[in-house]
């Protein structure tokens, strides 16, 4: 289940999280649809769920884009802007290793625009 990363972590701990190595990460590639996509989704454990941090460029300009994992773990839509996208969310009720070797799509309308596989 998503939530509100801010809700209920203190901020400052949050951002101490990302300045560490992530446990795991995907790396997105494009598809023919948006074969420019690129970027990283980092994995960092937290007391009751996982903090994710979506880092995408080459998405397609100024729209909410659908963001999948592979399984039962709703996520929130990406915001692009100017065809970038910064996120971070939790995944709360789920463990780093419940994500290992999971697909990260990233969709639009239903056409699969990136896509990558969770890896230590």
């Amino acid at each position: 289940m998503y939530q509100n990363p801010m809700e209920n972590h203190d901020f400052l701990a949050v951002a101490n999280l990302l300045r560490q190595k992530p446990h795991a990460s995907a790396r997105l590639s494009g598809t023919p649809v948006c074969p420019i996509l690129r970027g990283v989704v980092r994995l960092y454990p937290m007391p009751r769920g996982v903090l994710l941090a979506a880092e995408v460029t080459g998405l397609p300009q100024e729209d909410f884009l659908d963001l999948e994992l592979e399984g039962d773990i709703p996520l929130p839509p990406l915001l692009s802007h100017r065809g970038r996208s910064l996120q971070v969310m939790v995944a709360g009720g789920c463990t780093v290793e419940d994500m290992m070797g999971r697909i990260v799509t990233i969709e639009r309308d239903g056409a699969l625009l990136g896509k990558g596989t969770i890896c230590p």
